[in-house]
């Protein structure tokens, strides 16, 4: 019922509890699961090194996990999650610390040009391998040692069908910038710059000049 089974490529998992019968009702399941150290692809997205601990109740159709702790990007990540029979998949929690220029590697993207951790709230729902993922989050972005310091809040509602990223009402701090902008990107995007040193720029853009 693992969500990243099918493109599960190593690691450890497991699961123990008990099996209920009942002569009026289908047998269900209620215990743990666990996994460590792995590695998976679906839907584009690569994950590595990943551990993760969570109850789980599996009846007829779906199953649910609740108290599910994941060790992803550097970060943590906490919530509950609902995998249907059809693999339809929810998950609403929470996440803490994670790296963002690791977050940008496992989409394949080109590297994010700056360096920080983001923590915030995360919902998601969809299909792997139906290209119908939808993800809402609001985020804190944190800086981290030895890299220019960011600060912000984002709003981000991302739709895999024809690759949607909206932003509601977000912003970005740098030492002498400061970047508000919403919109969707690729589309119309609307921004707001200030900033006293215009070669800081290039830490954004990824400018080596």
């Amino acid at each position: 019922a693992l969500a990243c089974s099918p493109g599960l490529q190593g690691g450890e998992a497991g699961l123990s509890g008990a099996i209920h019968y009942s002569a009026n009702a289908p047998a269900s399941f209620t215990g743990k699961v666990w996994g460590r150290k792995l590695a998976c692809r679906f839907d584009g997205v690569v994950l590595h090194g990943m551990d993760f601990d969570s109850a789980v109740v599996a009846r007829e159709g779906e199953a649910s996990f609740s108290g599910l702790t994941a060790g992803a990007f550097g970060g943590r990540i906490v919530g509950d999650a609902l995998v249907k029979q059809d693999g339809d998949v929810q998950f609403t929690g929470k996440f803490f610390g994670l790296n963002v220029r690791k977050l940008s590697e496992a989409r394949r993207y080109d590297r994010f040009p700056l360096s920080g951790t983001a923590s915030g709230k995360l919902h998601v729902t969809g299909t792997p391998g139906k290209h119908n993922f939808m993800l809402q989050s609001v985020m804190h972005i944190a800086p981290v040692a030895n890299s220019v310091p960011v600060t912000g809040d984002l709003d981000i509602s991302y739709r895999q069908l024809g690759e949607l990223l909206t932003f509601g009402d977000s912003h970005l701090n740098l030492p002498h910038t400061r970047a508000a902008f919403s919109g969707t990107a690729g589309q119309t995007l609307h921004l707001s710059l200030d900033s006293t040193d215009l070669t800081e720029l290039n830490s954004v853009l990824g400018s080596k000049d």
